[in-house]
């Protein structure tokens, strides 16, 4: 009898759970649809173009820098229960050290990501490569709070943000300051500020830190069978903007992904 009521418990709170995310996502999505008219009608294609290529260069930074880590630190904090301190401190390690490498792959390959994303400026190419650290970071803790059952903390901060982001468009555009580089600023700036809102809700958790490195050789080992997946999906599914901006420029971009925002919030 008591297994049978703690059964309905948990599956009431999974319920819950998953109605407050999908209610979080369906907000965030709405206030980011806002956020995007706001920011295409004023910025105009050509200039929305170039906030695009700095959203998607960040994207693919983060995505092949990451080498699925975070989801294998998931994996073994949630299936073999390793302790939230080692699993956060073992992240941490990575991040450093993957976000160094990131800061001096973007600095050496300057020239060659400028030939690849022709319309960026020298400093935004830079920008989404110096502040990956933050963004590696907010998918591992990320995961992490999902492997202790707290993914709904994880679409309230993003909401959160979300709404600090559609306040600051807004405040940008009442005083006629919201160009390409003021809101290329504020994404960044959002992002490292995501980040360390991250790292003291988990610290507030778990206060005890320590690294592992055959935690982290093993949740490499993971990852990267995830990996490959997460690459092969996400080049097919943003390589195009590369190919336009490439053949006709950032204007045609702005327009395309426009539409392609569209979509996703219908597919949604």
């Amino acid at each position: 009898m008591v297994n049978k009521v703690k059964n309905l418990l948990a599956g009431g709170t999974i319920q819950r759970d998953a109605l407050q995310i999908y209610a979080i996502q369906f907000l965030s999505l709405g206030l980011g649809l806002v956020g995007s008219i706001i920011v295409a009608r004023t910025l105009g294609p050509a200039n929305k173009g170039i906030f695009d290529l700095f959203n998607l260069l960040s994207s693919f930074i983060v995505e092949f820098g990451l080498l699925g880590f975070g989801s294998g630190l998931l994996y073994y904090l949630a299936n073999k229960g390793e302790p939230v301190s080692k699993t956060h401190g073992t992240g941490l390690i990575f991040v450093l050290v993957m976000g160094c490498l990131t800061a001096i792959t973007g600095w050496l390959g300057l020239p060659g990501w400028k030939r690849i994303f022709p319309g960026l400026q020298d400093w935004i190419i830079l920008l989404a490569f110096f502040w990956a650290p933050a963004a590696y970071y907010r998918i591992i803790w990320s995961n992490i709070l999902t492997g202790i059952n707290r993914a709904v903390v994880t679409y309230r901060i993003g909401l959160y943000i979300t709404v600090v982001n559609i306040l600051a468009i807004v405040t940008l555009w009442a005083s006629n300051r919201l160009d390409v580089e003021n809101i290329i600023r504020l994404t960044a700036m959002l992002g490292v500020i995501n980040g360390i809102v991250a790292f003291i809700i988990l610290c507030k958790h778990e206060r005890k830190v320590k690294a592992s490195l055959n935690l982290a050789r093993k949740s490499l080992r993971y990852g990267l069978v995830i990996y490959v997946g997460f690459i092969a999906n996400i080049m097919h599914f943003k390589i195009d903007q590369v190919m336009i901006n490439y053949w006709l420029g950032t204007k045609a971009v702005g327009i395309y992904a426009v539409s392609v925002r569209w979509a996703e919030m219908l597919f949604f």
